[in-house]
């Protein structure tokens, strides 16, 4: 329990998805070992895959620094992180490595992989009995520049594989691929190519290529072409960059007999020996027969057969049955046979019918199986086995595993049924630790399925992969298209709900842990009594020891514990036993294991009652880290024992027994998935009063390296928080799901935080990292710990001003701070402790314990009962009987108010402010309103045709396009006066003459004339106007938004412009002279009906008002009885600015009433603007309802035509429209029914209260800023 101490994180199993820890694991006997190890397990004697472990990324590859082989489907998509994947790997080198690659690479020496010797006698060392050797001319492809930082890993991988084919007896085709740290090498050896004789002579040249020659980016060796059929291809291919798809593309190629084409080099070795295999053809049990008289040949007989193999085609086929071509086609008709061979099918080389090689099902009516190779695809099976694809589709519709006959579908070592009957058994799988995949797994009984089998420990969710975990990777129930079972998501266990929640009990917990050595810091140090009466329902003083006999010991914390006994508090004192150091330290690690074993429990439940009885304790706390334990927790003690859990039940029960009902028992459990599995902990949480669940130190400096400590962060070294709330939750899931009723369990919250330091200060995010492996972070002054620091240090630091930065995430619920440039912490404010409280408890969990309460502020006293006396003791809880009637009065008097009766008395004010202006402001709207309304809309309809001009005139450019009638002359009538003219010889001036004649020009839309000819007199021209197609749309849409003026009131028409009609003369145009031709006008339709009406919104925001006032009836009262679960401190800033608004716009409604009918122009406008911003004011109590009301966007026209005069109106607009703003903010949250009464959701509407700044609050207008100040003074002197 203790952090300070802690080097092992109480990991979740919702950040590393069970992934493995880098630390030494008991044996290499554990089943979770694909989760807890970087490499897979070792090659070992047998060489089939089979055998091997598991993998479904090609990332996973990369946590493991030693060289692999591996194994998949060369047609499934290993590079693509969208499709599932089956990778089949061993380790060729130290499978019991826990080296990071990622941080911690050290070079492969390619000699300590053991060189295979050349051989200096001749291939016939290798030769089966029927191969010859041939010397054959084989290219080296190359593609890229160099790299020889790679050169060890290339030699490595080929190494491996060269090992593999010395040793390997397979006949059939190899496929065979090696990974080394990034690097990949794939090998393609056709069947009629001798593996060892490849292994000794190709291998070994490519070896010695690298070694001296280097190594480009991308690679390929191979022997094919010409006459080749895929049986005589021989193929290296190698990459750098770990491509998969490079590597794939190769092999397939080869599986067809083509080579890679396009590198960006190619040599040729010549004279290279291979030993290869004649050409055989299939004989089936035809051809044993006397065909002597083909003529008397029975029709119906089989024919005699050979096997179509990559490459093929009828001439070769033909040659191989040794029978002219013309004869093949007759024993082959059909005129696509030989466009569509197949490989893995036949061609008939003999008269007769095809023989039918379908499987039949087995005797007991299972299906006749096959586990799927390398290069299986469902063409290639259908065709061997005298089948099609749809029914290889429809024998597998049930069988596990079964993703479809895509050639991307289907995995490597998977069986699947090519026959009718029952679905096989799942191929047992090398890691799987659930469901039916797990080796050793038997058959359902009766009522269960394959999904049952097999649960994950602690109920967790079980996925297709045989993989335990609590992650949408794990938990998530999906369908596969073929909907086959074992094929998608989560098969056991499923979901990622908190459960078992269904009773809360009637009061929270809140328990505190007291650090009894916490007067050994040189600072920091609290007295017992330093704990808030009445805030805490229990203390865990820690810790006790236990003896080599089994006695409980307090003799390193009895400096503090004989006050902590006589001390007169509501608190349970409860005495917690063991602790983190305790239960590792290699001195004392074994006393705990042995103190619960059947010879001792005994003794040792007896001695546990006699103390408690003794000391007047109410109860005992044991804090066993951890019983059962699977590694050395990073100390070098041993794993713990197999029955350490079940003797820890045993003995708890056993405690139950000896102690009277009123005392309790709890324990604490690790947030972690590998230490907690060892515990029956739902079956402890029926013996305990409470789990005290550490969900803390979910990260800490010991994830540097390991590669599934954080989430997308291969190097482990990222800053993330401790106490990440998503975390947190995943591992309340897991709890819950293994049977623990969440009334049990008291979730773990700290008052330290965890610090790093930065690798790059100017770095922000989750990706950020920090230097290792040792902490470099800055220790606190009186913690004295890198890594590690109290609340109380951290709020000195943020105190102490300067260079720091404080935020808090509110996605994962943590807070930040960065000081001095690279010291980076997470931690949790004490306001965030208490919303957590709340949340939890409100989730029906039992409450929160805080480790510890002595870490979160400088306190007087601690140490030694000598100084006791000098200890202050805090000020008492009283009950709060006076009351203000108003804040001013609570000013006055705040000397004389209780600390913790100060937000009572303001919210008491509030609800009376609240409910009389209320009460003012309906009357108001009710008896005066109705009576100016009409003057407000028909101002609005009056000036709408202004409105709309001025819209589009201010805006013409952005939206039209304009003509102008301009006098157009021939240029040398003009000269440079001319901004217009022709050319002398245009056709033009040739018809026209000299005197000019009217043209329309292309020039910018009015206000802007700059292109006219006569720019001081805009009323001389006519404009035709166009309004762009383009910008039809936004035109439309930004005319509503900005003036509320919509287009159903909009037509076009023409405008007379002012000034000087001038003469028309005689030209046609004469009629629009000196006009704007199809310029947008007010419709007869736009009445004052049209306008929106301010009372609307009034009366939508009634209703949410009317909730926010039964709310904080609800409140006060709560508070009253000391109910209320939240912090009324939050209350008093979240109602403030609602309820000061709704004040204020009382107010400007009693103005509007003292106008009076007859109004001059002036007063119109004062008119005008009271009421709009007296509804402006209660807007944001409308939300989204707003959209409701019809041309509501005419208000802000309204308070944008009058200017200056405005500006108060504007201002509250302004701070109503501005995103994020915090009265909007406020509003939204509180406007819901029941939202007082979410303590969650005060909160949150205090952070935004607390964050808004002046500036906004002047917005406001009126008194607003300064009641809020007063408000918040009072508060302030209330919290001393």
């Amino acid at each position: 329990m203790h952090p300070l101490l802690h080097p092992v994180p109480a990991w979740s199993l919702a950040v590393w998805s069970l992934a493995f820890q880098a630390i030494k694991v008991a044996g290499s006997e554990d089943p979770f070992f694909v989760q807890r190890k970087p490499c897979p397990a070792a090659c070992g004697p047998s060489l089939h895959p089979d055998d091997w472990t598991v993998y479904h990324s090609a990332e996973r590859l990369a946590a493991c620094e030693e060289p692999m082989l591996l194994d998949f489907n060369v047609y499934n998509p290993i590079d693509d992180h969208t499709t599932d994947v089956t990778i089949r790997a061993c380790t060729a080198g130290d499978s019991n490595s826990n080296i990071n690659s990622f941080l911690k690479a050290p070079p492969i020496d390619s000699k300590a992989n053991g060189r295979i010797a050349r051989r200096n006698e001749s291939l016939l060392h290798y030769q089966s009995s029927d191969a010859i050797e041939i010397k054959e001319t084989i290219e080296v492809a190359s593609w890229g520049s160099g790299n020889s930082s790679k050169t060890a890993d290339i030699t490595a991988a080929a190494q491996q594989i060269q090992r593999y084919l010395e040793d390997s007896s397979a006949a059939d085709t190899t496929i065979l691929f090696g990974y080394a740290r990034g690097t990949l090498i794939g090998v393609y050896s056709g069947s009629k190519i001798e593996n060892k004789g490849a292994a000794s002579v190709v291998l070994q040249k490519f070896i010695d290529h690298v070694e001296t020659e280097g190594f480009p980016e991308h690679q390929v060796v191979q022997l094919c072409g010409g006459d080749r059929d895929s049986d005589y291809v021989l193929g290296i291919v190698a990459d750098t960059s770990g491509n998969f798809s490079l590597a794939q593309k190769a092999v397939t190629t080869w599986i067809t007999a083509n080579c890679v084409n396009g590198a960006d080099k190619s040599i040729k070795w010549t004279g290279i020996s291979i030993l290869e295999k004649p050409a055989t053809r299939l004989q089936n049990e035809i051809q044993h027969r006397d065909f002597s008289n083909i003529r008397g040949l029975n029709p119906r007989a089989d024919c005699s057969v050979e096997k179509i193999i990559g490459g093929d085609t009828c001439e070769k086929l033909a040659a191989r049955c040794k029978i002219p071509a013309a004869t093949f086609t007759k024993y082959n008709p059909g005129s696509k046979f030989c466009s569509t061979l197949q490989p893995g099918g036949y061609a008939c080389c003999s008269p007769g019918t095809m023989p039918n090689y379908a499987p039949k099902p087995n005797p007991d009516g299972s299906c006749f199986s096959k586990t799927v190779q390398a290069h299986d695809t469902c063409s290639a099976l259908a065709a061997a086995n005298s089948l099609t694809v749809a029914k290889i589709v429809s024998f597998n519709a049930k069988t596990w595993g079964w993703a479809g006959c895509e050639d991307t579908n289907l995995h490597a070592g998977i069986k699947i049924c090519l026959s009718t009957g029952s679905p096989p058994m799942p191929a047992p799988v090398v890691g799987a630790v659930c469901g039916p995949t797990k080796p050793g797994t038997l058959k359902p009984t009766s009522g269960q399925t394959l999904s049952d089998l097999n649960p994950c420990p602690l109920k967790t969710c079980c996925n297709v992969w045989g993989q335990c975990g609590t992650t949408k990777d794990f938990c998530t129930v999906t369908k596969s298209p073929t909907g086959a079972p074992g094929t998608a998501g989560c098969i056991q266990n499923c979901g990622m709900d908190i459960v078992n929640n269904s009773t809360g009990l009637p009061a929270l917990l809140r328990i505190g842990y007291f650090e009894g050595w916490n007067n050994e810091r040189d600072c920091l140090n609290m007295d017992v009594r330093g704990f808030k009466d009445g805030s805490w329902s229990h203390i865990h003083y820690a810790f006790a020891e236990v003896t080599a006999g089994f006695d409980l010991d307090i003799s390193k914390v009895k400096g503090q514990f004989e006050i902590f006994k006589a001390w007169e508090t509501g608190a349970r004192k409860i005495l917690a036993i063991g602790g983190w150091t305790f239960s590792s330290d290699p001195k004392t690690y074994n006393i705990l294991r042995q103190a619960v074993t059947a010879q001792n429990r005994e003794a040792f439940a007896t001695k546990c009652a006699k103390f408690v009885a003794q000391h007047g304790l109410d109860g005992l706390d044991f804090d066993w880290e951890y019983p059962g334990a699977p590694d050395d927790q990073g100390t070098g003690i041993p794993p713990g024992n197999a029955d350490d859990g079940e003797n820890y039940l045993k003995f708890l029960t056993l405690l139950r027994s000896k102690l009277p009902s009123d005392k309790s028992i709890s324990i604490a459990a690790p947030a972690s998935f590998w230490y907690l599995k060892s515990f029956p902990i739902d079956k402890i949480s029926k013996v305990v009063n409470y789990i005290v669940y550490m969900t803390y130190d979910l990260h800490g400096q010991w994830d540097y390296e390991n590669k599934w400590s954080s989430s997308g962060c291969p190097g482990g070294n990222c800053l993330r928080s401790h106490v990440n709330m998503t975390e947190t939750t995943n591992s309340l899931v897991m709890i819950t799901k293994a049977g623990v009723a969440t009334n049990k369990i008291v979730v773990g919250v700290p008052s330290y935080g965890r610090s790093f330091k930065m690798t790059d200060p100017k770095c922000r995010g989750p990706m950020c990292t920090f230097v290792g492996p040792e902490s470099a972070a800055k220790p606190g002054k009186c913690t004295k710990t890198p890594g590690y620091i109290a609340n109380a240090e951290i709020k000195e630091i943020i105190n102490g001003g300067g260079a720091i930065q404080t935020w808090n995430d509110e996605k994962i619920d943590s807070d930040f701070l960065i000081y001095e440039g690279t010291e980076w912490v997470s931690y949790l404010t004490k306001q965030h402790k208490d919303q957590r409280l709340v949340s939890y408890f409100l989730a029906h969990f039992a409450g929160t314990v805080d480790w510890a309460v002595d870490l979160e502020d400088y306190l007087n006293g601690g140490g030694n009962p000598d100084i006791a006396d000098d200890f202050t003791e805090l000020e008492p809880w009283v009950p709060c009987t006076d009351s203000y009637a108003s804040l001013d009065d609570i000013a006055n008097a705040e000397a004389d108010i209780p600390w913790n009766c100060g937000p009572l008395y303001i919210l008491q004010v509030l609800q009376s402010t609240f409910k009389s202006s209320w009460a003012t402001y309906e009357g108001l709207i009710d008896d005066d309103y109705d009576e100016h309304y009409n003057t407000y809309a028909d101002y609005i309809v009056e000036t709408a045709p202004i409105t709309l001009k001025n819209f589009y005139t201010d805006n013409s450019n952005k939206y039209f396009t304009c003509k102008i009638e301009e006098i157009i002359s021939c240029c040398s009538t003009c000269g440079s006066l001319c901004k217009h003219c022709a050319d002398d010889e245009s056709a033009a001036c040739v018809q026209k003459g000299p005197g000019g004649w009217y043209q329309n020009i292309t020039e910018p839309c009015a206000p802007d004339y700059s292109q006219r000819v006569d720019p001081q007199a805009p009323y001389l021209y006519t404009s035709y106007w166009h309004l762009r197609e383009n910008t039809a749309n936004q035109w439309w849409a930004d005319l509503a938004n900005q003036t509320g003026i919509s287009k159903e009131f909009v037509e076009l028409i023409s405008v007379t412009l002012e000034g000087d009609d001038g003469e028309c003369g005689q030209h046609h145009q004469c009629p629009d002279y000196g006009k704007d031709v199809d310029v947008y006008g007010i419709t007869g339709g736009y009445t004052k009906e049209e306008v929106a009406n301010p009372k609307d919104v009034i009366s939508k925001a009634r209703e949410k008002l009317a909730s926010m006032s039964t709310g904080l009836d609800d409140a006060i009262i709560d508070i009253r009885q000391s109910a209320y679960q939240g912090d009324p401190n939050d209350l008093v800033d979240a109602l403030s600015v609602p309820i000061l608004m709704i004040e204020q716009a009382v107010k400007a409604m009693q103005e509007v009433s003292k106008l009076g009918e007859e109004i001059e122009k002036e007063k119109m406008k004062n008119l005008i603007l009271t009421i709009l911003s007296a509804v402006l004011l209660v807007v944001p109590f409308v939300g989204d309802a707003i959209a409701g009301i019809a041309g509501f966007t005419a208000i802000g026209r309204m308070v944008a035509l009058f200017g200056e005069a405005g500006n108060v109106a504007l201002s509250v607009q302004d701070v109503i429209d501005t995103p994020g703003n915090a009265p909007l903010a406020i509003f939204d949250i509180l406007a819901g029914a029941g939202a007082v009464a979410d303590a969650l959701k005060v909160k949150k509407a205090a952070d935004y209260r607390r964050a808004m700044n002046s500036e906004t609050a002047v917005k406001l207008g009126g008194d607003i800023k300064q009641k809020l100040d007063k408000i918040s003074k009072v508060v302030n002197v209330c919290k001393r």
